[in-house]
């Protein structure tokens, strides 16, 4: 529909994004009506020829900056602890990068210096560029599948920073009992002995529930892990005393 608001002319129209159908208005450059409604026509035929494959679609439907991106991705996923990381890293290196380019002027070689930058100035090593990386893919994959932007990623094409693998040092099992005599409490004590005798992380202790521990059949049912993967754990000797003697204080009569 064409139509004259002031002085200008504009065209009204609607777009299917993401299933769902907008009402947009286009300001035109036209100076009378007849050639308001001369590109409104024009319009239509382009639309035609790109519902046709004979002209390539607008890569960006919803006219989104990366940093509109970013806030759309991290309002649809769930806060954890986990999101709350991504959603740091995604607006800490991210946004303040490159946040107002629009998502068409996006490509491989835009977002591979991107990458090539943001290392150099901050000094990130490649776990975390990795990570980042990972996170603005999801972003664009949303996207696509919600009708946001088309096209291929442009983070897919994008190389993998090099990650150097850290040798971990378990815990000699000279220093266990006396970190265990150290604990302030004998929670503590049971947090301490947990990671030293079953090896959880300290989100997984967190989430241990008693209905979680079984003492008489000698496993811990570690449920939530960072994998999202439940897992059986067996208890150590020394853990399960430990764990007998927490039980036994928290069930008796104060």
């Amino acid at each position: 529909m064409t139509y004259r608001a002031g002085k200008r002319f504009f065209i009204e129209y609607y777009e299917d994004i993401g299933g769902r159908r907008i009402r947009r208005r286009k300001a035109t450059t036209a100076t009378t009506m007849k050639q308001a409604q001369a590109l409104e026509d024009e319009m239509k035929v382009r639309e035609e020829r790109r519902r046709l494959g004979l002209e390539a679609r607008n890569r960006n439907p919803g006219r989104m900056t990366i940093r509109a991106l970013v806030e759309w991705h991290l309002e649809r996923i769930k806060d954890t602890p986990s999101v709350r990381e991504v959603r740091y890293s995604l607006r800490a290196h991210v946004t303040e990068v490159f946040a107002d380019m629009q998502l068409e002027n996006v490509d491989t070689a835009v977002v591979s210096n991107w990458l090539d930058r943001v290392q150099e100035k901050r000094s990130l090593q490649g776990p975390t560029m990795n990570r980042i990386r990972a996170y603005l893919m999801s972003a664009f994959t949303k996207a696509t599948k919600a009708g946001l932007f088309i096209g291929e990623n442009p983070v897919k094409g994008t190389r993998r920073r090099d990650e150097e693998q850290k040798v971990r040092r378990a815990l000699p099992a000279s220093s266990i009992l006396p970190l265990l005599a150290a604990a302030p409490t004998s929670a503590w004590r049971a947090a301490f002995a947990l990671a030293a005798y079953a090896g959880l992380r300290r989100g997984e202790i967190r989430r241990l529930v008693w209905s979680d521990v079984d003492l008489a059949e000698g496993v811990l049912y570690i449920r939530g892990t960072k994998a999202k993967r439940d897992r059986v754990v067996p208890i150590h000797e020394d853990l399960a005393r430990i764990l007998e003697r927490v039980n036994e204080a928290a069930t008796q009569p104060s």
